[in-house]
């Protein structure tokens, strides 16, 4: 049994003899950072093995799939947060949101139209807002002032135009895909 990180550290010397010790040091560092990164940020994280076939999940499970597809939407969403802040993202002035299928039938012809949003979160990522609002396949996009992340506004006139329409609505397979 494993007990210490040098031992840990010996038996994967002896497990890649062909592979330079610093460089296997590197690797699992780096491993560990990443792991931490991502755990301070609120995300869960797993590690798979292909090879063996064994994986590894930190962070909350649920029996119920109701409570686990919630919880797994809000870790997806710290993911999608993460990721951003770790690419060289640049936001586009827009922000997004849902329709109802009685709007979007009132503009569907459409290309630019004026819509009021009544008690609606907007959103400032469009992945965010497909992810927050599963349940529903019509999405706008529109310019308006930087007010973080996401907002809820209440009585918002603006001009928008069509950002996304899906099939069908979001479930645990499309999350899982990542067909968000």
């Amino acid at each position: 049994m494993i007990r210490t990180v040098d031992e840990y550290y010996k038996r994967l010397y002896d497990l890649y003899p062909n592979i330079p010790k610093e460089d296997i040091r590197r690797i699992v560092n780096y491993g560990w950072r990443q792991f931490y990164w991502y755990n301070l940020r609120g995300c869960d994280v797993q590690v798979k093995s292909r090879k063996i076939g064994l994986w590894m999940h930190c962070g909350r499970m649920y029996y119920n799939s109701i409570e686990h597809f919630r919880h797994y939407k809000s870790k997806l969403q710290n993911k999608i947060r993460a990721l951003l802040k770790k690419s060289d993202w640049e936001w586009d002035g827009y922000y997004y949101t849902y329709l109802t299928e009685e709007e979007y039938q009132k503009i569907r012809n459409l290309e630019k139209f004026k819509v009021t949003l009544q008690n609606r979160r907007i959103f400032k990522v469009d992945k965010e807002c497909y992810l927050f609002h599963n349940m529903y396949v019509h999405f706008i996009k529109f310019k308006y002032e930087d007010v973080g992340f996401t907002m809820t506004v209440d009585n918002l006139e603006c001009e928008a135009e069509i950002a996304k329409i899906r099939e069908y609505p979001l479930n645990m397979q499309d999350l899982i895909n990542n067909n968000i």
